[in-house]
């Protein structure tokens, strides 16, 4: 809805019929000119796009659903057609969980999956169940650059969205209570978002690069 409103437009292309229809009933609610820019939504999957020709948008935006596929090739896969459907010279940009901040909501909020043989071995494979029981893998920052790169994607910037914020977030609200220290806040978060270090640490990392 952002991108619609601020003139672009948009395809929106995900797995969950459920939220297709939320997209659909929201985007309903803007004024005729956002609507307009609403090209489709459509259920589908990400390592599947060939509804999709080859170079059809000047930009991919990819939240999340490589997290969500627990097999290698499924992720290599899923990258390459988010590179095919992507113009020359295009931008490419896909968030993903970030491992080590995993590790530190485990330890703080779910302590017994340590215990557990996935919990284990968590810092090394990135594999695990996630809620209800859905299988994740979480990403280290070298692994997602890596995946990308190695589909012809040219590195522009690697983030880490939550940036110094990750994982306190009662201190991030508190001090959105107050608006110097708000904006000083976010100028700092924006400045440091693309340190490595805290691009590792991040609860979602951000590749974003060129085709």
């Amino acid at each position: 809805i952002e991108l619609c409103r601020s003139g672009h437009a948009v395809t929106l292309f995900d797995l969950s019929p459920g939220c297709v229809r939320v997209a659909k009933q929201r985007i309903a609610e803007e004024p005729p000119d956002t609507q307009d820019n609403l090209v489709e939504a459509v259920v589908g999957d990400v390592r599947d796009m060939s509804r999709f020709e080859d170079a059809a948008f000047d930009a991919v935006l990819c939240l999340a659903p490589l997290t969500h596929l627990p097999d290698e090739n499924d992720r290599d896969r899923a990258m390459g057609e988010l590179v095919r459907v992507t113009k020359p010279e295009g931008i490419v940009a896909t968030g993903v969980v970030g491992r080590l901040a995993v590790l530190r909501t485990v330890m703080t909020r779910f302590s017994d999956e340590m215990t557990t043989p996935h919990g284990r071995d968590l810092l090394h494979t990135g594999d695990g169940p996630g809620p209800r029981g859905v299988p994740w893998h979480f990403f280290r920052a070298d692994e997602l650059r890596a995946l990308a790169e190695r589909h012809g994607l040219t590195t522009i910037a690697m983030v880490g969205a939550e940036s110094l914020s990750t994982g306190l977030p009662e201190a991030t609200n508190r001090l959105a209570e107050d608006a110097a220290k708000w904006d000083a806040w976010m100028e700092t978060l924006v400045a440091a978002s693309t340190e490595p270090a805290v691009v590792d640490m991040a609860e979602h990392i951000v590749h974003i690069g060129r085709a």
